[in-house]
Parts: C-alpha cells; structure tokens; sequence
C-alpha cells in the first residue's frame, strides 16, 4: 500500500515544439524537478500539427521512464502547473482532440480554477441530470471512467482527470452527505472506490496537526472530520501538537 498512492494533483500540461525533447525532461522543465510515477502530462504539439497526447509516468526502472499513453478523445483535465501562452497554474482545461481544430482551453467550469490544498468534490452517484454535475462512478475501475462530469449536453458525460491519486467526494443531499474515497494507484490506471461507513464501530479520526487542543477545539475538528455528523461518546481523536503526538477520548 504504502507508495502506491500519493494525496497530491499531479497533472501537467505543455504547449509547445516538442521536437527531440521526451516527456521526462518535459516535465522536468515544467516541475523544476525530476519526473515522479503517477505524473500525467498533457502535450499539445504546437510544430505537429497541434497533436494532443495525454500520457501517465507509471514506472521508472534503470533511469528508463516508462509512460502509459491515455487514448480517451474529450475530457477535464486539472493541470496543478503549466507551460503555454498563459502559463497560468492551477487550471482547469477542457480538451476535444476530435474538433478542428483541436481544443485546450481554460472553460468556465468552476470558473477554470481549482485550490491545489483541496481534494474534495461534491456531486452524485447516480447520473445527474443538472448540467456541470459531477458524477462518481462507484463501479468503475478506471482512471478515466471513475470520475465524470455532464459539461457541454446534460446527457452527455465526458471523463475528467484530476490527476489526484485520492480523493474524497461527498453526495450532498442523502443522510449525513454520504462520503467516498477514491484511489488510483501512481503507478497504473488502476481505481477503486470505497464509501466511508460513520456508523461502523470504529470511532477513531485523525487530524496531521492542530494548534489549539481544548476541549472545544477538539470536538469541533472530530464533527468536521464526521463532515458535520454528531460527535458521540467514544469518539477519539489523534492528532500533533508541539512535536508531541495526543490522544483525545470523547
């Protein structure tokens, strides 16, 4: 388990002469720093004929980096870094390899931005039928199946690549606003989805760091870990403070 994922956006695009330049070293000029397993790059070739190319650094054996190319036509891709006309960050783009000409464009979805400290979605588990609702599809084991969104028809539900490895999607509207987790492992495509069970008998939560640990403060930071739910008796949680781990019982 432990390297098999990561909780970072990972997602990189690049508008430019490709020429003899490989994706490694493309992503090197990106990132300022080497090429990781479950980077995705997102390439659009400005010298050929504006080719768009999607691919997933899965293994790096011997210093040979091994990509996975990503053959899926219209999608929502969350580039955390960029290189292009704009050179902007933190984008959202929306990309048609099948239109002429070819599109990557920052859209209006969510206003073409995303927070990289953030990791949550809201949407439905069944197909909704309000346009720009994302869709998380439970049974899916794919990264470019799990995750949908209705963008341009209402009916029509395009993949979206967040580029994350894991992250957290809450079904607003049902008891309690359901929660589920995702996990894409770094180095396949390979995807699962597991649904967070608050009624389960384990109570532990845990928090990386908390600077007040009163009472209140505690029991506020457990509800916003339950996601607004009820904190009960035998509820506890661990958490750092002042380079010391703690324990907090309910």
């Amino acid at each position: 388990m432990k390297g098999d994922y990561n909780t970072t956006y990972n997602g990189y695009y690049y508008y430019g002469s490709v020429n003899s330049q490989n994706p490694e070293s493309i992503l090197y000029l990106i990132k300022g720093k080497n090429a990781q397993v479950g980077d995705y790059l997102l390439i659009m070739d400005q010298d050929n004929d504006d080719n768009v190319v999607l691919r997933k650094l899965t293994s790096i054996e011997d210093s040979i980096y091994n990509f996975t190319t990503i053959n899926i036509d219209e999608f929502i891709f969350y580039a955390v870094k960029m290189i292009s006309e704009s050179s902007f960050d933190e984008k959202i783009l929306y990309v048609n390899i099948l239109s002429d000409p070819k599109i990557i464009i920052a859209e209006n979805y969510n206003d073409g931005i995303f927070d990289k400290t953030k990791t949550r979605f809201d949407g439905d588990i069944s197909q909704p039928s309000e346009n720009e609702t994302l869709y998380l599809n439970i049974s899916e084991t794919s990264d470019t199946t799990i995750l949908k969104l209705n963008y341009i028809d209402v009916n029509t539900f395009i993949p979206v690549i967040t580029g994350l490895s894991q992250f957290q999607f809450i079904v607003e509207g049902t008891p309690y606003n359901d929660k589920y987790i995702s996990l894409i492992k770094l180095n396949s495509q390979q995807s699962e989805v597991t649904q967070i069970n608050f009624d389960s008998p384990y109570q532990g939560y845990y928090k990386d760091y908390m600077i007040y640990t009163d009472s209140g403060s505690i029991i506020n930071t457990i509800k916003e870990l339950k996601e607004n739910r009820e904190v009960i008796k035998g509820d506890m949680l661990l958490f750092k403070n002042k380079n010391k781990v703690r324990l907090f019982f309910v």
